[in-house]
Formats: C-alpha cells, sequence, structure tokens
C-alpha cells in the first residue's frame, strides 16, 4: 500500500517525507524522536509548575472571548475551570482556530507551560484534546511523548499523531534477525519492542533501552564491515622462507648497532611478510 493511503495526508506532505528519504511506512519508522517529554501526569491548577516544563491539566471550559489590545492586537481568550475548581485562562494571538473549535461547557485536555499572571495561571497557545478519549487511546497525553524534529514545516506534533495511528502496522514491517540467546545475554529488546518503545514508550527508561540497541547495532555494523574488510585483504598468499644470509648481510653494512626493539621488529616484520598473509603493520 501507497504511504499516503496509509498515512492518509496530502501529496504536500508525501513529496516533504520523500525529500527526506522516507518513502515507506518502515522508513516512517526509522525516523525517531530526537527527544521525549513526560506528560504521564495530569494535574490541577494548584499543583502545576511554572518553571517553563510543559505540563497537562482537565478543565471545563466556562467562557471564551476576544479583545483587542492598545495597540491593535486581537486576543483570543478561554476560561477554564480544572476538577477542583480552580479558575485558569488560555490565551492565543490570533488564535481564531481555537477559539471556534474549543466549545464550551465542554472538558479538555490543556497541555503548555504554565505561567502566573494577575494571580491565575496561564496558558499561551497551548495542545488542547477533548477529555472524551481515554488515556490509552489518547497519543498527546497521559504518556511519555516523542518530540520529533520538524522537517520543512511538517510539525513535530504531526509527526506523533501520524505514528502514532499507523505504529501496529509500522511494527509488523519489521522482522528480527537476532536469535533469542543473542538478545538475552546483551539484555537488547525484541526488534519490535524497540521500535514500539522508541515511539510511544511507557518509560523514559524503556526508550533509553530501545535507543542502546539502536547505538548497538550501528556499533555491530562497524565491526562486522571491518571484519570483513580486514579478511578480505588478509586473503592467504603464498608462504615462503626469508633470505635470511641477505638480510644479515645487509643489516652488516649499516653504520650502526640495531637496538633490541629495532631487531624484534624487523624479525616480526620479515615473519609477517613470508607467513601466508597479508601483512597489516604500522612501523614508526
Amino acid at each position: 500500500m501507497e504511504l499516503k493511503k496509509q498515512l492518509r495526508t496530502t501529496p504536500k506532505y508525501i513529496n516533504i517525507l520523500k525529500s527526506n528519504g522516507i518513502q515507506t511506512l518502515k522508513d516512517l519508522m526509522l525516523y525517531f524522536p530526537r527527544t521525549y517529554e513526560d506528560r504521564k501526569e495530569i494535574k490541577n491548577l494548584g499543583t502545576v509548575l511554572t518553571d517553563g516544563t510543559l505540563q497537562t491539566v482537565k478543565g471545563l471550559i466556562t467562557k471564551k472571548s476576544v479583545f483587542t489590545t492598545s495597540t491593535g492586537k486581537k486576543i483570543s481568550q478561554i476560561h477554564f475551570v480544572d476538577e477542583e475548581g480552580t479558575n485558569g485562562v488560555i490565551t492565543a494571538f490570533r488564535g481564531t482556530y481555537m477559539l471556534r473549535s474549543v466549545k464550551v461547557n465542554k472538558r479538555y485536555y490543556i497541555i503548555g507551560k504554565p505561567e502566573l499572571q494577575y494571580g491565575k495561571v496561564s496558558f499561551a497557545h497551548p495542545e488542547m484534546m477533548e477529555a472524551t478519549e481515554t488515556d490509552e487511546s489518547a497519543y498527546n497525553f497521559g504518556r511519555i511523548y516523542p518530540i520529533y524534529s520538524e522537517l520543512l514545516g511538517m510539525k513535530p506534533a504531526r509527526f506523533a499523531r501520524k505514528i502514532f495511528d499507523v505504529l501496529d502496522d509500522g511494527i509488523a514491517e519489521f522482522v528480527e534477525t537476532y536469535p533469542d540467546e543473542f538478545l538475552t545475554k546483551y539484555e537488547l529488546p525484541h526488534i519490535h519492542d524497540m521500535v514500539r518503545q522508541l515511539h510511544f514508550p511507557e518509560t523514559l527508561d524503556q526508550a533509553n533501552k530501545a535507543k542502546t540497541r539502536v547505538f548497538f547495532e550501528q556499533l555491530l555494523k562497524v565491526q562486522l564491515v571491518s571484519m570483513e574488510n580486514q579478511k578480505q585483504y588478509q586473503l592467504d598468499t603464498t608462504i615462503t622462507e626469508p633470505n635470511r644470509t641477505y638480510i644479515t648481510e645487509f643489516l652488516a653494512t649499516l653504520p650502526f648497532q640495531l637496538t633490541g626493539a629495532q631487531k624484534r621488529s624487523i624479525k616480526e616484520c620479515i615473519d609477517d611478510i613470508h607467513n601466508g598473509r597479508t601483512m597489516m603493520r604500522l612501523l614508526q
């Protein structure tokens, strides 16, 4: 099936993906998050932190309004109360879509960086999701949330949503190549678990273990390629005997005496040259 149909997206975004080497569902699964946010805890306004970190609260929308500043800018405001009855406010510049889509007397999850303004907790341009979905079916709250790098205008949140929707199908594209004994010995997750834990882990520790397997595989490939190159380079050749008489006569012409270390190095080089294997040695 074409990636466009699998993602249910537009040709514009498919072209953005293709220009970045993402042409199949498996390619998409290999586009890993750059970091994660812990959105597992849903707080009330009385317990949120105003330290610049992302927080999630659940609130009932009570009022929507628009006001114009002294400079002529229009600011949308959405007022809400949390589960304990504490008042909060959401502000957005040019937030017409948010104002139109959010409904009064509905509960929403509000995900953003809270600030304290005029005695109230305020969120500027937060993510919002109507609180009809359970924590299990929601992709952007109540969990460890993946943050992807932006691609030519394709926002990280769009990536997270699309990957969440096709995650099971994407995982099925991978086949485990390591035996169970190998995975157990090096404490590596199964390939299916690795893909799931890289994108939507249950804990940050799971994400770290999945990344460990990625780095392990990269180093293993480098090592295997290096060993294969060495094997090809050191092809068997004919075993020969050195002309030791000639070597002795040549060394006798030198106007100085060799040290013990120099004699050992020369002997090792001569032995390597004649032992039937291509020599790989650096002599300083």
